[in-house]
C-alpha cells in the first residue's frame, strides 16, 4: 500500500514538474514563402537524427547564429536551395507523438564551424569525438524518472543514437518526400508572439500560416523537451587579450587583509546610489549595416508523416548557400546605457581601508526598504505571460506570489494540495462530497524504500489524498460548487467557496503556520463537516478556557487520529441556539445557518492536558503575516507579524513554528511555547506557540567578502606564496583568451550566468590576488562588453517583463510549458540560480570599474536591480513585483519550482545556488551603497545556514529529519511532501551531491560547514571523486578545500590534472586562488 502511494505520488510530482530544467529551442524567426507548399525557417541550430518532428514541404535554412526579429526590421535573404533528389533519410513512426523525439539540436553557442559533409565527424553519432546535440543532460524535468544520463555533456543513454529499435523505421529518398525547390524566394520577418500556451512540447517563438501575413498561434513543428545539466560543455569563443601577466615579475609572497574582503567603496557611492536615481532614456533608433556574404547552410529534405503518426528526419549534410543583401535597421527599446543622476562613484586604493555598512553601521537599518518602487527599464519589452491561471483566481491588480505554498490553488483544476504547514488543504470534490479538505501527517505514516546497501532509503514520501476532516455545507454540490482564490501574498492566500449565490461564501484563510484552519461561514450556508475516512467517534467537551460563545467537540477518526472542532458563535448568538451532530460515519452537520459562524479544526495533541493552549487560542485565527526586521550590520532581529481576526480567552492565536526557527527565538517567543508538538511532512516536530508574533534574532556573518573564505579562515588574513601566484597568473592568461561576449551570445540565461561568472571570479582573482592592473583593465573591458548583450537584450533569449504576472522573464519557453529550454524561467522557474549569477557577475564589474574610478554599477543600476527585485524584491510599495517571489520567510530557504502544479508540493533542488543568489545580492548591495538589501541578504544565507543543515544536509548530529534517509547526506530533491535521493538530470552519487554544493564561492562554507563537508566526504564522495573523468570531478574537488584546502589544491596544481575536470562554468584560475590561497593562509603550503 505504500510502497503504491509513494510511486503514485512521485509519479505526480515529477510528471507535472515539467521544465524544471531545459532545452535549447529553435528560432524560427522568418514568414512562409508565397509558393506554397514550400516553408522557409531561419534556424539557429542542426537537426541530428531523431531530433525533430516537421511537415511535409519544410525546408530548414541553418545559421551559424540566431537572428533577432523585430517590428522595424527590414531584412532579406535570397536563399538559392541545392538539390538533394538521392539523399536519403532515417524516418521513424513514434505512436507517442511529438514527446517521443529524444535527441537534441546541436547547441547554437558552439564556435564550431557548420558541419562540413566530408568530414570524419558525425555529428549525429554519439559515440563521435565531437558532440553536437548540446551539452545539456538528457535527462526529462516532465515527468520521466531521473535517467543516469551524464549532465556533463557524455550521454549514457540512446538517447543521441539512432531511432530506437523497437520505433519502426526505413529509408526513404528525399525526391520520394517532394524535392525542395531551387528558385529564390525573399523572406520577411515575423513579429508577433504566441498568444497563449501550446499542448505540445514546442519552442516556437514566432509563427505564422503558409502563405498569409504573420498570425499567431500556429505550431510550426515540435522538439523533444529535456532537462539542462548544471554544467556547461560547449565551446566557448577564444580570442587574444591585448595584454598578459608577466609571471617572472611574481616574485615575492602577498598577504591581503580579510578586513578589505568586503567592499572598499567610498561613501559616496553609498550616499549616491540610495536614491536609486537611474533612468531609462525611453526609445532609441540604432541602425547598422550588416555584410553580404555567402555561407554553407544545411538543408533538411520535406518528409510526410508515416501511418499518420509522427515523422522523424535525421541531420542532412546536404548544403545550400543564402546570401545576406540588405543592412537591417533596428528599433531599441531602450539605450544601452541609461542616465544616472546620482552622484558618481569615487574610487579608492585596493589598499584603501574598508567603508563597508559593518564598519560604518552605527544605527540599524530597516531590512525590508524597497529596492526600487520605479517601473523596470524598458529594455525588458512588455509581454502577458500566455500562461492562464485557473478559473476563480485574481489578487486584484497586485502582482501575483508565483513560487509560494499555494501555486497548486491557482492553476489547473486546483485540486492538488497545498502545504501550510502543519496542514495540507485542497479543494475536494470526489464520492460526492465538495468541499476543502485538511489533512495532517503523523510520523508513523512516513514511508521509504528503495534501500541501499548502506541501509539508506531513496525516499522519505507521506501519503496524498487522505481528507481527514472537509469544510463543506449542504447546498454544495457538482452543479454549485465554485472557488475563488486571492489575496495572495508572500505568506498567505484566501480562499473562498460559493454555492452559485455570490452572498452564501465559505471563507478559508491560509496562513503559514496557522495552527487552526478555520472556515467562515457567510449568508445561509449550512455547515457541514465531511471526511474521506470514516468518524468513528464524535462527542462534544466542555472547558473553562474557552472564550464566550465557543463549542468544543473531538473528532476520533477509524484510524484513531483525533481532531478537536471549534464552533465560534457570532455575536448575539448563545452556544445553546447551535450545535453539531454525526449524522453518519462520514458527515458532521450544523443545526442552522449563522451568518458569521466559525469553524476551527486542529490536530489533537499527543497529550489531552495540552488541549488548554487550544482552548485559550480558540476563536481567533491568522489572516496573513508581514515582516518586519532590522541590523546594525553585525546582527539581525526580524518578525512575522500576525495579523488575526475574531476573540481568544488569550488575546492569542495558535502559530507553529518549524525546527531552524527554534535556535533563533527571542527570549519572547520561547515564553510563547506551549509544549504542543505537530510533525511536519518533511521537514521534522513543529512547535506551537501560543502568540500573535514570532520573533528571532540572528548573528550575520561579517566575515564573508570578495575572496576566497571558510569558517577555518575566520578573520585571519590571506596569503599566496610567489609560486603560489605564478601558478595561477598561468591559468588566468591561458583562460582570459576569450572572447567572453560572443560565448555567451547563444547560452540560455542560466548558462550565460554560470559563464559570465567563471570570468568575474577571474576578473577578481587578477584585479585583487595578482593585482595586474593592466589585464584587469582588459578583463573588465571584456566583462562589459559582454554585459552590452544583456543591457541591450540581443541575448539568445531576450528578457521580458512579464504583465501579467508581474516578472523578469526568459523568452525561451513563451510558447509552452513542456519546453524548459531555459529551466522554465518563462513560468518562474529557478530565476534565484539564473539571477544569482549574473548579479553577482555584476558586483564584481561594479566593485572592480568602481576601484578605478568609473560609475558602472551606478549607469546600469536600474537593469541589475530589476533581477534582484523580480527574485528578492522585499517591500510590497514596490507595485512591479510581488514580494520575496523565491526565498520563503516561513521555509528559511527558495521553492525553484514556478507556475507547475505538483501533487507533492513545492520543490528546490540545488540548496547551493540558493545562497548564491542571496550572496550576490550582498556584494551588489556593497557596491551600489543599499545596505538594507546587503543586511538582508546577509541575514538570508544566516537563516539558510540553519535551515539547510537541517533539511537539505546531513550531518552526524542530524536530529530533525528521519534517520532512514541521513546516509545520504544530502536531501536530494526536496519537495514539500518528498524527499527523493534524485536529480532532475541523473541518479548519480556526484549529480546528487554535487547540485548542493555548485558554485564553490567565500559564502559556500557559512552553509557547508568543515564538519558536514568532512562526514560527506568520507560517506559519498571520496570513493566516487577517483573514478569521474569530466566536470564534476572538478566541483567535488573544489568542495573539498571547505575542509582540506591542502589535498584540493594539489590536485588543481597536480600533473594528473586535466582540463576536461573543470565545465564552462569553472575556472582553474579561480579554483587555485580557493584552494591554494586557504591552504598557505591556513599553513598548510
Amino acid at each position: 500500500m505504500y510502497h503504491t502511494l509513494k510511486a503514485f505520488a512521485l509519479v505526480l510530482s515529477l510528471a507535472v514538474a515539467c521544465a524544471q530544467q531545459s532545452r535549447r529551442p529553435i528560432l524560427y524567426a522568418n514568414q512562409t514563402t508565397s509558393v506554397a507548399p514550400e516553408r522557409v525557417y531561419e534556424t539557429d541550430m542542426y537537426f541530428p537524427s531523431n531530433s525533430t518532428t516537421i511537415e511535409y514541404g519544410e525546408v530548414y535554412v541553418d545559421l551559424v547564429k540566431p537572428t533577432r526579429v523585430s517590428a522595424s526590421q527590414t531584412t532579406t535573404y535570397e536563399v538559392s536551395l541545392a538539390s538533394i533528389t538521392n539523399t536519403e533519410y532515417i524516418v521513424s513512426t513514434n505512436a507517442a507523438g511529438p514527446a517521443g523525439a529524444s535527441a537534441e539540436p546541436a547547441d547554437p553557442s558552439s564556435s564550431a564551424e557548420p558541419v562540413d559533409p566530408s568530414s570524419s565527424v558525425d555529428p549525429t553519432d554519439p559515440s563521435s569525438s565531437v558532440d553536437p546535440t548540446d551539452p545539456a543532460a538528457s535527462a526529462d524535468p516532465t515527468g520521466a524518472s531521473p535517467s543516469s544520463s551524464d549532465p556533463t555533456g557524455v550521454s549514457t543513454s540512446a538517447a543521441t543514437s539512432s531511432p530506437d529499435a523497437a520505433t519502426p523505421t526505413r529509408k526513404v529518398s528525399a525526391s520520394s518526400a517532394g524535392s525542395a525547390s531551387s528558385a529564390s524566394t525573399v523572406l520577411s520577418p515575423v513579429t508577433q508572439l504566441l498568444s497563449e500556451t501550446t499542448s505540445t512540447s514546442t519552442s516556437i517563438l514566432f509563427s505564422t500560416t503558409p502563405g498569409s501575413s504573420t498570425a499567431t498561434g500556429t505550431v510550426i513543428t515540435s522538439l523533444s523537451s529535456k532537462s539542462e545539466k548544471p554544467l556547461i560543455t560547449v565551446s566557448m569563443s577564444t580570442s587574444t587579450p591585448s595584454t598578459s601577466i608577466a609571471t617572472s615579475t611574481l616574485t615575492s609572497a602577498k598577504t591581503i587583509s580579510t578586513s578589505n574582503l568586503l567592499t572598499a567603496l567610498s561613501s559616496e557611492a553609498a550616499s549616491s546610489s540610495s536614491s536609486n536615481a537611474a533612468v531609462s532614456t525611453g526609445n532609441a533608433t540604432a541602425s547598422f549595416s550588416v555584410s553580404s556574404g555567402t555561407h554553407t547552410t544545411t538543408i533538411v529534405s520535406a518528409v510526410t508523416s508515416l501511418q499518420g503518426n509522427t515523422t522523424v528526419i535525421s541531420h542532412s549534410s546536404s548544403t545550400s548557400v543564402y546570401t545576406l543583401v540588405s543592412s537591417i535597421e533596428v528599433l531599441a527599446t531602450e539605450s544601452s546605457t541609461p542616465i544616472s543622476t546620482s552622484t558618481s562613484a569615487t574610487a579608492t586604493s585596493a589598499t584603501a581601508t574598508s567603508t563597508t555598512s559593518v564598519a560604518a553601521a552605527a544605527t540599524a537599518v530597516d531590512l525590508f526598504e524597497p529596492v526600487a518602487t520605479d517601473e523596470p527599464p524598458n529594455v525588458f519589452s512588455r509581454n502577458a505571460n500566455p500562461l492562464d491561471l485557473a478559473s476563480g483566481v485574481s489578487n486584484n491588480g497586485s502582482p501575483y506570489e508565483t513560487n509560494k505554498f499555494f501555486t497548486n490553488l491557482m492553476l489547473d483544476d486546483q485540486t492538488q494540495p497545498a502545504y501550510v504547514y502543519p496542514y495540507t488543504v485542497w479543494k475536494y470534490s470526489t464520492n460526492s462530497i465538495y468541499g476543502f479538505a485538511v489533512s495532517h501527517t503523523t510520523e508513523s505514516q512516513y514511508v521509504f524504500g528503495n534501500y541501499d546497501s548502506n541501509g539508506n532509503s531513496e525516499y522519505l514520501v507521506n501519503p496524498v489524498g487522505i481528507a481527514s476532516l472537509i469544510f463543506s455545507a449542504t447546498s454544495f454540490g457538482s452543479s454549485n460548487f465554485n472557488m475563488f482564490v486571492g489575496d495572495m501574498t508572500l505568506s498567505s492566500c484566501d480562499v473562498t467557496i460559493n454555492d452559485g449565490d455570490s452572498s452564501n461564501i465559505l471563507e478559508i484563510p491560509l496562513v503559514q503556520g496557522m495552527g487552526f484552519t478555520t472556515g467562515i461561514y457567510h449568508g445561509s450556508l449550512v455547515p457541514e463537516i465531511q471526511t474521506s475516512e470514516a468518524f468513528s467517534v464524535f462527542e462534544q467537551l466542555d472547558s473553562d478556557n474557552l472564550a464566550q460563545g465557543i463549542l468544543k467537540y473531538r473528532v476520533t477518526l477509524n484510524d484513531n487520529v483525533q481532531w478537536l472542532v471549534y464552533a465560534i458563535l457570532p455575536n448575539g448568538y448563545s452556544t445553546d441556539s447551535f450545535e453539531l451532530t454525526m449524522s453518519d460515519t462520514s458527515t458532521i452537520v450544523g443545526s442552522q445557518a449563522i451568518d458569521g459562524l466559525i469553524l476551527q479544526f486542529a490536530a489533537a495533541p499527543s497529550e489531552s492536558s495540552y488541549e488548554v493552549f487550544y482552548d485559550e487560542a480558540a476563536g481567533m485565527y491568522a489572516t496573513n503575516f508581514t515582516l518586519s526586521g532590522t541590523s546594525d550590520g553585525t546582527t539581525a532581529s526580524y518578525a512575522f507579524e500576525y495579523q488575526t481576526q475574531g476573540m481568544s480567552a488569550s488575546g492569542n492565536t495558535m502559530l507553529f513554528a518549524l525546527p531552524h526557527h527554534v535556535g533563533a527565538f527571542t527570549s519572547g517567543t520561547q515564553a510563547a511555547m506551549t509544549g504542543i508538538e505537530l510533525q511536519s511532512t518533511t521537514k521534522g516536530t513543529m512547535q506551537g506557540l501560543l502568540t500573535t508574533s514570532i520573533q528571532f534574532t540572528e548573528t550575520l556573518n561579517t566575515q564573508i567578502g570578495w575572496l576566497p573564505w571558510t569558517s577555518q579562515l575566520g578573520d585571519a588574513s590571506l596569503s599566496f606564496s610567489a609560486d603560489l601566484l605564478q601558478e595561477i597568473s598561468e591559468a588566468a592568461n591561458a583562460e582570459l583568451e576569450m572572447d567572453i561576449k560572443s560565448s555567451i551570445s547563444g547560452l540560455n540565461t542560466y548558462y550565460i550566468g554560470k559563464v559570465l561568472d567563471k570570468y568575474a571570479y577571474i576578473l577578481l582573482t587578477v584585479a585583487e590576488i595578482v593585482q595586474d592592473s593592466a589585464v584587469a583593465n582588459t578583463t573588465l573591458a571584456n566583462m562589459k562588453d559582454a554585459f552590452e548583450l544583456l543591457f541591450t537584450n540581443e541575448q539568445l533569449y531576450p528578457l521580458y517583463y512579464d504583465t501579467k504576472y508581474g516578472g523578469v522573464v526568459s523568452s525561451g519557453d513563451w510558447a509552452s510549458t513542456s519546453t524548459g529550454y531555459d529551466f522554465g524561467n518563462t513560468y518562474y522557474n529557478d530565476h534565484h540560480f539564473h539571477y544569482g549569477y549574473i548579479v553577482h557577475a555584476a558586483a564584481v564589474v561594479g566593485y572592480v570599474d568602481a576601484q578605478l574610478g568609473g560609475t558602472w554599477a551606478q549607469d546600469n543600476r536600474a537593469w541589475v536591480d530589476a533581477l534582484v527585485r523580480d527574485v528578492a524584491n522585499p517591500s510590497d510599495s514596490d507595485s512591479y513585483f510581488p514580494v520575496s517571489r523565491m526565498f520563503d520567510w516561513f521555509q528559511g530557504h527558495s521553492w525553484a519550482a514556478g507556475l507547475f502544479s505538483n501533487a507533492n508540493g513545492k520543490n528546490e533542488e540545488s540548496s547551493s545556488e540558493d545562497y548564491n543568489f542571496a550572496y550576490g545580492m550582498k556584494m551588489w548591495g556593497a557596491v551600489v551603497g543599499d545596505s538594507s538589501m546587503e543586511r538582508r541578504a546577509d541575514l538570508m544565507i544566516a537563516i539558510m545556514a540553519r535551515s539547510m543543515n537541517d533539511y537539505f544536509l546531513y550531518s552526524d548530529d542530524n536530529t530533525v529529519e528521519p534517520s532512514e534517509i541521513l546516509g545520504n547526506r544530502v536531501s536530494g530533491i526536496l519537495f514539500d511532501n518528498e524527499i527523493d535521493y534524485t536529480t532532475y538530470f541523473g541518479t548519480e552519487v556526484q549529480y546528487i551531491n554535487g547540485i548542493h554544493m555548485l558554485p564553490i564561492t567565500p559564502a559556500s562554507s557559512a552553509v557547508r560547514g568543515p564538519q558536514f563537508v568532512s562526514e560527506e566526504w568520507s560517506a559519498k564522495l571520496e570513493s566516487v571523486v577517483g573514478t569521474l573523468t569530466d566536470g564534476w570531478r572538478g566541483i567535488l574537488t573544489l568542495n573539498q578545500a571547505l575542509f582540506d584546502p591542502l589535498a584540493a589544491y594539489e590536485f588543481f596544481s597536480g600533473s594528473s590534472y586535466s582540463s576536461a575536470y573543470l565545465d564552462d562554468g569553472m575556472s582553474l584560475t579561480w579554483s587555485l586562488a580557493f584552494s591554494g590561497g586557504l591552504a598557505c593562509s591556513l599553513g598548510q603550503l
